[in-house]
């Protein structure tokens, strides 16, 4: 299995964030490009194989791709919920016989698809969820006769969304701290992943993750999950929420022991946004009271 992240020149911080994802037709917008399709077409035919799943996030997105594909000689075709969408069956038929070199979906092939032959995906649209991202990976594992490996191109953008690629791939905990770490460790080539899998990050899009990251101290785990989760959803964590995730007062996230003292000041700041509490009103309070 070859997995690569590229980095992609677009600003996604300017792309409006509106309940928990980015907005479609602003997104749309910044995907279905002639540069940005240019770009995975040129990652396609430098590495994909012959049978391609991409998933796009919109249905305007899907037919953009699969026109500017088609135009240039590879087989193509979309499917997705609209009334320009070719029959899904027919389609995914047509992809494991071999008459088309790729199906751009939207949403419809996250799962319960079973097509063991898809030997590369493009992951052309960012992903909100580590659930939904694992299960467009997952579309390309299953064992297949004749099918050596699959390819996985992915994109990565200036948003912390993407760090949610990274956690998921390479099981770390909530927080900047183990992403940081992890990503130095692939800096320096000292991560090992299971034989016959590789995992290539472009240097700019290593770069890029880096520079998203937050305060990586040993006890900023809990406060980028509380700011990451508020992001995604809109509101404050429950207890029951945070302590699923796996953080607990007695250690500070990261396996390292019991609390330090920057470890406090992290707990009573975060405890102090879960109240909806400043800092600068609770150091008031104190005083008058």
């Amino acid at each position: 299995m070859d997995i690569l992240f590229s980095q992609w020149r677009r600003y996604y911080a300017q792309i409006p964030w509106r309940s928990g994802a980015f907005d479609e037709v602003a997104l749309t917008g910044a995907l279905a490009t002639q540069e940005r399709a240019r770009n995975a077409f040129e990652q396609h035919q430098k590495r994909g194989g012959s049978k391609t799943i991409g998933f796009c996030c919109s249905i305007v997105h899907a037919d953009f791709m699969a026109d500017f594909f088609s135009t240039r000689g590879v087989r193509s075709t979309a499917i997705h919920s609209g009334v320009t969408s070719a029959p899904r069956v027919t389609a995914l038929e047509q992809l494991r016989s071999g008459a088309l070199d790729i199906v751009f979906a939207v949403d419809i092939l996250n799962e319960g698809v079973d097509l063991p032959e898809i030997d590369s995906i493009l992951m052309l649209r960012p992903t909100e969820s580590a659930i939904i991202w694992l299960q467009q990976f997952g579309r390309g594992l299953r064992l297949s006769d004749g099918k050596t490996h699959l390819t996985v191109i992915d994109y990565i953008g200036n948003h912390r969304i993407f760090l949610t690629k990274a956690r998921a791939l390479l099981a770390l905990s909530e927080g900047d701290r183990s992403v940081a770490l992890a990503l130095e460790s692939i800096r320096r080539g000292d991560l090992t992943f299971p034989a016959g899998c590789e995992v290539t990050y472009e240097l700019e899009a290593l770069d890029l993750l880096l520079r998203l990251l937050r305060s990586t101290g040993k006890g900023d785990a809990l406060e980028a999950f509380y700011e990451d989760f508020r992001q995604r959803h809109g509101a404050r964590p429950t207890a029951l929420e945070v302590f699923h995730a796996g953080f607990d007062p007695r250690s500070n996230g990261h396996g390292e022991g019991s609390l330090s003292s920057d470890t406090c000041t992290i707990w009573t700041r975060v405890k102090l946004k879960f109240c909806g509490v400043t800092t600068r009103s609770f150091m008031h309070f104190r005083l008058r009271h």
